[in-house]
């Protein structure tokens, strides 16, 4: 990709290029396995790709094509104007024009003239948030608003884009809204204006590059977290990709190895409480667990009891068998006792004799009957002896007993009944003897010998007796098996219960752990892969987060350098130790005291050396190269540092200014005042403050003419009672020619190669404001000779140094000879 484009898309590129050089490294990779190979591929893809090939799909694999290297240009922009009204310290709208090209532009203005106000703006305008009001409470959030404006309140931040033209950003609030209560918004050339700047691509880079430090945020770099400057510093690396990444697959193998340590860790359990159970199925699941690998089917087989016949199942069987109790074991041998002499009566009725004489009668009875007919007569002659006479009366008593005579079907039907008693009888015996041999009795060795006893005593008293289970005694000894046999049964019962109830939570378990088995086993060669797949990775990205920070770490010691001056602390590398993710992640600064190597040097640096290390790790994160913003803004980054510290920071700025946009705002006139005794080229502004928050920002070319022109506007302000004039005029003169002197002699000396330490004694020294002119002018404080030439000079002098001392008012001639004065000390450079 070649030429400007938008720096989401830049963004979305480079984010490209790094998952292909990384994917290439994972496929060059020799100790790679090909599955950990697709996995680091599929994981910087995404969370979809990587649980695919987690399952087992196929990724694409990039191929080289030889421009893998080729990183796109984003498009830069810089600061061309700040418009802000009604916020904070700024009342009416106050615009702040820029120069939008590289170069240094220094702000200065008194404290609570309102340039922090205009930092914060800007801020606000970029960001939607402060870092002075984070955590602050609601009562300082209020104080936001502006006192003397009511009306409508905003900020505008008109940038240069290159290739693009003016782009704006900005934020509004409507009157009696709250500090939270804003519309963030961003237009582009002929674009219509839109919510937020998302819309330019900058959510992600203002967050990772920063490049506006405020007064509070440089006092408080080392006092936050320690992950929160390690975060600050791992975004502008460029590796969230390889973090998220990483993450991505640790979460994957947390997740499968989780499944393997729940499975394994039921299983071990499992196997050390099974020893202790003596049931049969505990046996069997221990030795299917202690098998490499353990036979799942076989263990789920135990857990719901599909392994055939159990104790339980055969206790069971036992405790639920019928057993005949005494009322059932009387009516079945009752039934075969009568059964019996009913067929005992049908058989001697049906014998041959009986049935002859049976035959006879009937013939006779026919005789009589026919005979009888004949006659006319009720009595015949018995047709057998010839004597006898059948009467009425034996006709009578005949047809009796042949109605009362058995028949052949009432012996077949004595006979069936005879069968069926016995067979009930036999069944019943039959049942509780066998009974008394199943083989669950074994499970309840206290009643299997009675249940034996009882059967053998049965067997014997039937055997000896000729009416077998008919005889009194075998129904009694059968009585005594049966009360035996239902006691049994109701011990098999307890006995069920009891080991069911012991068995149950294992086969819970036993269930349990066949669930978690199912579900680890397919995942244990990929959980192995996924470990591989993280730990490259993991490696990888540490390997490129020192690679990248070295670049960091060379910028800020080189401005540390700078910076430090005569600090006994040197700075020597910058760490970032621990996973970007892990809780223990932290910045490790390795420094040495007096040469000596201490890890803990921050714990003896002055608030000063602290404010210039955090400048040091903040300036290469705000100006690197990948960043669109080619401006960076500092709000008093000179607070707490020595004259020395501040020199070098001019240095580091005019560096910075040579392809940045740099702009620093000051309370502290050193900075400018450093800036022109070093001869650097820069733009100097003053903000002032006047009444009901007017501020006005206006061109300053040095300290000296700022104090000049507040002279003269103390002198022409009606409201200033003439002691306040007499009191601060002459002082605020006193200000400007001291400041134009020193600036005259530090110039010179600087020229000359004069160390800074000793023009600031040289200067200490002089003491007086006429000697210090004289030391500025011919470089002896003692000689006046400059001076003698100018007589305004001289009145201006003696102004400053005696109107204290002197009643009459303060006159324009008085503001006019300052005027000169320093006038004629800046002509000297």
């Amino acid at each position: 990709m070649t030429g400007d484009t938008t720096e989401q898309t830049v963004a979305e590129e480079l984010r490209r290029l790094l998952a292909e050089q990384v994917a290439l490294a994972a496929i060059d990779a020799g100790d790679l396995e090909e599955g950990a190979t697709d996995i680091v591929i599929a994981a910087l893809e995404g969370e979809e790709a990587l649980a695919a090939a987690v399952g087992g799909v196929s990724v694409d694999r990039p191929t080289r094509t030889g421009d893998h290297g080729a990183v796109p240009v984003a498009k830069v922009a810089y600061l061309q104007a700040l418009e802000v009204e009604g916020f904070r310290g700024i009342g009416r709208r106050v615009p702040l024009v820029l120069d939008p090209k590289p170069g240094l532009t220094v702000i200065t203005g008194r404290n609570g003239s309102g340039k922090s106000s205009l930092v914060e703006a800007m801020e606000l305008a970029f960001t939607g948030q402060t870092y002075r009001y984070a955590g602050r409470t609601s009562q300082r959030l209020e104080a936001w608003r502006n006192i003397h404006h009511t009306g409508r309140a905003g900020v505008r931040v008109r940038l240069a884009v290159r290739g693009e033209g003016i782009t704006d950003v900005g934020l509004n609030w409507d009157s009696g809204a709250g500090r939270e209560d804003f519309t963030q918004w961003a237009q582009r050339p002929g674009d219509k204006r839109v919510e937020g700047t998302d819309p330019l691509g900058w959510k992600i880079p203002i967050e990772m590059y920063r490049p506006i430090l405020t007064y509070d945020e440089i006092g408080h770099v080392f006092d936050g977290k320690r992950s929160a400057l390690y975060d600050a510093l791992n975004r502008i690396l460029g590796l969230g990709d390889l973090t998220d990444a990483v993450t991505r697959i640790r979460a994957v193998h947390t997740a499968k190895a989780t499944l393997r340590k729940t499975a394994d860790a039921l299983k071990k359990d499992l196997a050390r409480d099974l020893k202790s159970v003596t049931d049969e199925r505990a046996v069997a699941a221990l030795k299917e667990l202690r098998r490499r690998p353990p036979d799942v089917a076989a263990v789920a087989a135990l857990a719901t009891g599909d392994t055939g016949r159990s104790a339980v199942t055969s206790l069971r069987e036992l405790a639920s068998a019928s057993v005949p109790d005494a009322i059932a074991i009387d009516a079945v041998f009752s039934e075969l006792s009568g059964a019996q002499a009913d067929f005992a009566a049908a058989a001697v009725a049906d014998s041959a004799r009986v049935r002859a004489r049976l035959d006879i009668l009937r013939a006779a009875f026919d005789y009589r009957g026919a005979g009888a007919r004949a006659a006319d007569g009720a009595s015949v002659p018995c047709m057998v002896c010839g004597t006898g006479i059948l009467d009425d009366a034996w006709a009578e008593r005949v047809r009796v007993e042949l109605r009362e005579a058995p028949t052949r079907d009432e012996l077949d039907r004595a006979n069936a009944r005879l069968r069926s008693a016995t067979e009930a009888a036999e069944s019943l015996v039959r049942g509780m003897l066998t009974f008394a041999e199943h083989p669950a009795l074994t499970y309840i060795e206290t009643r299997r010998a009675d249940a034996i006893s009882a059967a053998a005593t049965y067997r014997e008293v039937a055997g000896r007796h000729p009416e077998g289970v008919t005889d009194p005694a075998a129904r009694a000894s059968a009585h005594t098996l049966a009360t035996c046999l239902a006691e049994v049964a109701a011990v098999a019962a307890v006995e069920a219960s009891a080991r069911a109830d012991v068995w149950a939570p294992f086969a819970v378990r036993l269930a349990d752990w066949v669930v978690a088995e199912e579900r680890a086993a397919p995942f244990d060669t990929v959980v192995k892969r996924v470990e591989a797949a993280a730990d490259w990775l993991d490696q990888k990205a540490a390997a490129m987060r020192a690679e990248r920070i070295a670049r960091v770490e060379s910028e800020a010691r080189d401005i540390w350098s700078s910076l430090r001056q005569e600090s006994n602390v040197d700075l020597q590398a910058v760490r970032l130790e621990g996973a970007a993710k892990s809780t223990q992640r932290h910045v490790r600064m390795e420094a040495a005291i007096d040469g000596e190597g201490d890890d803990a040097a921050l714990s003896v640096m002055s608030q000063g050396e602290l404010n210039a290390l955090s400048l040091a790790l903040f300036i290469p994160r705000a100006t690197a190269p990948e960043s669109p913003f080619r401006f960076l803004v500092l709000d008093d980054p000179i607070q707490a540092m020595d004259p020395a510290k501040v020199d070098g920071l001019v240095r580091v700025l005019d560096k910075l200014a040579q392809d940045r946009q740099v702009i620093v705002f000051s309370h502290d006139d050193r900075l400018p005042t450093a800036v022109a005794q070093m001869g650097i080229d820069a733009t100097v502004l003053g903000v002032f403050r006047q009444s009901r928050s007017t501020v006005q920002v206006k061109p300053v070319s040095d300290p000296a003419s700022r104090y000049v022109a507040d002279a003269g506007a103390f002198l022409i302000d009606s409201r200033v009672p003439e002691d306040v004039k007499r009191s601060v005029v002459p002082g605020l003169g006193r200000l400007a020619i001291e400041e134009a002197a020193k600036r005259a002699y530090f110039v010179r000396g600087y020229r000359d190669g004069a160390l800074r330490e000793a023009l600031e004694e040289a200067w200490e020294k002089a003491g007086r404001l006429g000697a210090k002119v004289n030391l500025a002018t011919t470089g002896d404080p003692a000689s006046d000779a400059w001076l003698r030439s100018r007589p305004q000079c001289r009145q201006a002098i003696a102004f400053c140094n005696n109107r204290f001392h002197t009643d009459g008012p303060v006159s324009d001639r008085d503001v006019a000879a300052i005027k000169q004065a320093v006038a004629e000390l800046r002509g000297l450079v």
